[in-house]
């Protein structure tokens, strides 16, 4: 065998694990997507492989001339890939799907079949062409085969090192995709001598022809036109990549939003005032002096700003991605850089749950920012697991904190489920728990039953020692917000609700 195509086979492995990738990466943007969306995207990219496999395996048999073939789908897995990126993100406005619109699990399906299809199906029919001719050769197919698959494996460990550490933290899509086809199309060149002169000549031009239009700013220009067909109605800064997941700042009128895979996670300079003033407020004034507070992913763009107006000692503030905080100070508003530059204030960049295991700090309040336990990643801080890592790290008096979905007028059963599950799971690691309902169900959860007795008139104490200032936490709304009717009606909506503890190995709130 060749060092050439030894090459050839170990870019195939490469071009085929950054493509999955990419595309995977490009369709949760635009799915908003969980794991259950990973797992329909992988298994159509699974399904158009074993097809290209199958067919151009059955067919290349009969073909005389297996380098034709080879180069031929070489250049159509060139061609197509920066397309099937293009339809990753345009696929919604070709649709005629409304921006922020998420869709059902049926177009989940077809839609990333058919995105998948051309690409993977022609990555899979590579890897056919190359096993008939390295068997040409060595007459042993099975030897062929085994050969083959070890190097295309090898390709793709280098792929996913070299996409990992070298393409997503300084690249765009489009361009990691145009480096990919400039690649395979290079590579042909090698096989000119037993290739024909159509071949030849075709190869050529098209080289030529991407690095022009890569060079020329062709590449870019797709990517902001694919961009500005994904974000309809949307101002766009910033389209980022971490390793960990996509990033985009838009811009309306003096507002930025920083969508996180598609979902919108803060906003600034003007966040929902009444979340994160009662959020950001109500669990420090249910403790009594409270020094020392944990804040764990969402606390940038208002609910940090509210716990610094008490006397606190330490803000500890753990954000998996660092993309977030870079985007944040390169797009700044007074409420962040108050937020971001206050001395109190430690910025962690680690995922929060390996965080409350290994620090030894302990913490009068910890808020856990995120609402939703939208998929597995996330319900990892919504389980009775979970909640007991946090009761280790809780000072006698202290208070763990969340938010969930909720409803005054109605619940449904999938919401009744969901907050129950959850609260059944807080009940088995806390003694003390209580709920304050409303549009979100504010949980406290303690050791100490002083949760249980905090009142209006109390809060309304503290704000005044502490010189809290707040727009909306006035005598009126807290004797509504914490009216003793609201907590019989939600208890007695939860009567028929599962009685299931959400678990690590049992996400039942994923699936609500």
């Amino acid at each position: 065998m060749s060092w050439i195509f030894i090459l050839s086979i170990l870019i195939i492995g490469l071009s085929g694990l950054l493509s999955q990738v990419l595309i995977l990466r490009e369709l949760l943007v635009s799915f908003y997507g969980n794991e259950l969306t990973v797992g329909i995207i992988l298994a159509n990219w699974i399904l158009s492989e074993a097809l290209g496999v199958f067919i151009v395996g059955k067919v290349i048999e009969r073909v005389k001339n297996k380098i034709n073939v080879f180069l031929g789908l070489q250049i159509a897995f060139s061609a197509i890939l920066p397309l099937a990126i293009y339809l990753s993100r345009a696929f919604k406005d070709i649709l005629g799907i409304p921006f922020g619109e998420a869709i059902g699990l049926f177009t989940i399906f077809y839609a990333s079949f058919f995105i998948c299809l051309p690409l993977a199906f022609s990555h899979g029919a590579l890897f056919s062409a190359a096993c008939q001719i390295h068997s040409s050769y060595t007459k042993d197919s099975a030897d062929s085969i085994a050969k083959i698959y070890t190097l295309e494996t090898i390709g793709t460990i280098l792929g996913g090192l070299i996409l990992t550490y070298l393409f997503l933290p300084y690249l765009n899509s489009f361009q990691i995709v145009s480096i990919i086809s400039i690649a395979n199309l290079a590579l042909c060149l090698f096989f000119f001598r037993k290739a024909g002169k159509v071949s030849k000549y075709t190869v050529s031009l098209l080289i030529i022809a991407a690095s022009i239009f890569s060079f020329r700013g062709g590449i870019n220009y797709l990517h902001k036109l694919s961009i500005n067909k994904q974000w309809k109605t949307q101002q766009v800064l910033e389209y980022r990549n971490s390793i960990y997941g996509n990033i985009v700042v838009t811009k309306k009128e003096e507002q930025y939003t920083f969508f996180y895979n598609g979902i919108p996670v803060i906003t600034t300079p003007y966040p929902d005032i009444a979340f994160v003033q009662e959020f950001g407020n109500l669990p420090l004034l249910f403790s009594e002096n409270p020094k020392d507070i944990l804040i764990i992913s969402a606390g940038a763009g208002g609910l940090i700003n509210e716990v610094l107006k008490h006397p606190v000692r330490r803000v500890d503030y753990a954000e998996l991605d660092p993309l977030i905080i870079k985007l944040l100070e390169k797009y700044p508003s007074d409420l962040t850089q108050r937020e971001l530059t206050d001395p109190r204030v430690n910025i962690i960049n680690l995922d929060g749950r390996f965080f409350v295991k290994n620090t030894v700090n302990t913490y009068d309040i910890v808020l856990v920012g995120l609402s939703k336990p939208q998929d597995l990643s996330t319900n990892r801080l919504f389980t009775q697991e979970f909640f007991s890592l946090v009761h280790k790290r809780l000072n006698p008096d202290g208070i763990m904190a969340f938010c969930l979905p909720g409803s005054l007028a109605y619940l449904s059963q999938e919401l009744k489920d969901l907050n129950a599950c959850i609260l059944n799971a807080l009940k088995n690691a806390y003694v003390y728990v209580r709920v304050i309902p409303g549009d979100y169900n504010m949980f406290l959860a303690s050791s100490s039953k002083g949760i249980l007795e905090v009142n209006p008139d109390l809060i309304m104490q503290r704000l005044k020692q502490g010189n809290v200032k707040t727009d909306i936490l006035i005598p009126d709304y807290l004797e509504y917000r914490l009216n003793k009717r609201w907590v019989d009606w939600f208890q007695g909506s939860l009567q028929d609700a599962t009685k299931r503890i959400n678990k690590d190995l049992k996400p039942f709130a994923v699936f609500q």
